[in-house]
């Protein structure tokens, strides 16, 4: 064989070589995005309106957005109801649709390999109002949609910027996640229930014992959930932490009369953890880790402070068990407490089909999250807007947890990701690395709340309770 016949062996040999790990990285991407979401992507979003305060009105959607309709009331949050599929290379990469209309432009993302009724938030049109006639724009990236008869489901809340607003956190950062917007600057009060000192402790330079290292994380974790609502303009005054343990509120819940012991605290004792100077709250008495000590305290909160919004975790869409029964807890302290009026403003910080809900990057508008079956959720969804400057306090307010500090995110090097172990390596070569990350979930340019009056939410108890059981 001649030196060139050969040189053209090895030459198909590297194409062929660089095609089959082409393929092969191709289909990592894929398979291990679709292991990350949790389901299936071409399923439709299912949400019975019928059950809500929605208004819903029908247009006609071309390949290029909708005109706005005639006869669109007063309204603050809005989405557009529409069938999409993304293309080859909206199963690599997150497909978004862009929309430029009243003088303003944004966009939102879906999930890669989407197919099927999705929502689009419209809410920006909202606030300079969009009017009858008007272009809606709306430009497919990585996406399609064919022409077709798409609806708008539009809800007007009534939440007032003078309302005093209790934000329950089930953990240290939870209210910064899901409403540092929304409690910034305003007559608003932050609640934590515990110290968030589960889980793996903080790396420390003097090698103590676990129950010491889980005793400082839980006790700076207290100290950030009191501290970091002053980027929000909040008092020391007006945070507050109970101090329960971590991971322990189902098993309170199913043992109401028995003080729970913390295995990795090896105690009862929650005084260690509880910094609140809010007047008398049980500070007459020695504070018990039960579940009827409780919502004993969130019931005199709430007396207290007569709150108009409450902020909590939704029970039915947060997968996580602490979050569930804290909402339980609340909705049965409103009832000792004889509150009627006012609402609920429920929020998702781990949805429970997939963690990686909000989609896409970070400058995305947060939209209705997956949902595939009938339950009742609430009467109506409210997207707070945010500024830039909004975003940017609440990114500094994510930094400043160090619960939810990571490495700084951009390219790496061969070694760097050598140094990362296989599993956290293939992850950031599949551009994964940062799905579940809320620097990118939770910094957007919007918050979304599922509103349930505080007048029926003894429905929403019975149903949480139901699935539960």
């Amino acid at each position: 064989m001649t030196l060139r016949a050969r040189w053209k062996l090895v030459a198909l040999a590297l194409v062929l070589g660089g095609a089959v790990a082409l393929a092969v990285w191709l289909s990592a991407r894929v398979t291990g995005y679709e292991k990350l979401l949790g389901y299936h992507p071409d399923e439709d979003y299912h949400y019975d309106w019928e059950q809500t305060g929605a208004r819903q009105i029908k247009v006609e959607l071309d390949g290029d957005g909708f005109t706005w309709p005639q006869g669109v009331k007063r309204w603050d949050t809005g989405f557009l109801r529409l069938k999409v599929e993304s293309g080859l290379w909206g199963r690599l990469n997150d497909p978004s649709l862009e929309v430029a209309a009243a003088g303003r432009t944004f966009r939102q993302f879906l999930e890669r390999g989407v197919k099927g009724l999705r929502y689009l938030n419209l809410s920006p049109l909202a606030h300079p109002r969009i009017r009858p006639g008007e272009r809606v724009s709306i430009k497919g990236v990585r996406l399609s949609w064919p022409r077709q008869q798409a609806t708008l489901v539009l809800f007007r809340n009534k939440i007032s910027p003078l309302s005093r607003v209790l934000v329950i956190a089930p953990h240290p950062d939870d209210a910064e996640i899901a409403a540092f917007g929304l409690y910034s600057h305003r007559d608003s009060y932050v609640l934590t229930l515990t110290a968030g000192e589960a889980g793996d402790g903080f790396k420390e330079p003097f090698k103590e014992s676990r129950r010491q290292s889980q005793i400082m994380k839980g006790k700076l974790r207290v100290w950030d959930s009191i501290t970091v609502p002053f980027w929000g303009g909040l008092g020391l005054g007006r945070a507050c932490n109970l101090g329960y343990f971590d991971a322990t509120l189902s098993w309170m819940y199913h043992h109401p009369d028995q003080e729970v012991f913390s295995p990795t605290m090896q105690s009862k004792d929650i005084k260690m953890f509880r910094f609140c100077i809010w007047a008398s709250l049980l500070q007459d008495k020695r504070p018990k880790a039960d579940w009827r000590h409780l919502v004993a305290d969130l019931t005199y909160v709430m007396k207290s402070l007569k709150p108009q919004i409450i902020v909590l975790p939704h029970p039915l869409m947060d997968a996580h068990p602490d979050h569930r029964y804290a909402a339980l807890a609340v909705f049965q302290a409103i009832a000792q407490a004889g509150l009627n009026q006012g609402e609920l403003l429920l929020y998702t910080n781990h949805h429970i089909l997939t963690e990686m809900y909000p989609f896409g990057e970070d400058d995305g508008l947060v939209s209705l999250p997956p949902w595939f079956d009938d339950s009742w959720l609430f009467e109506r969804v409210y997207s707070y807007q945010m500024h830039q400057g909004q975003q940017t306090a609440k990114y500094f307010a994510l930094e400043a947890m160090h619960d939810l500090r990571g490495s700084p995110s951009g390219q790496k090097g061969s070694l760097d990701l050598m140094g990362l172990g296989l599993g956290k390596a293939v992850d950031e070569m599949l551009d994964l690395d940062d799905a579940k990350s809320y620097f990118r979930r939770a910094v957007r340019p919007n918050e979304l709340f599922f509103v349930v009056p505080i007048g029926k939410v003894s429905q929403l108890a019975a149903e949480a309770e139901r699935k539960l059981k």
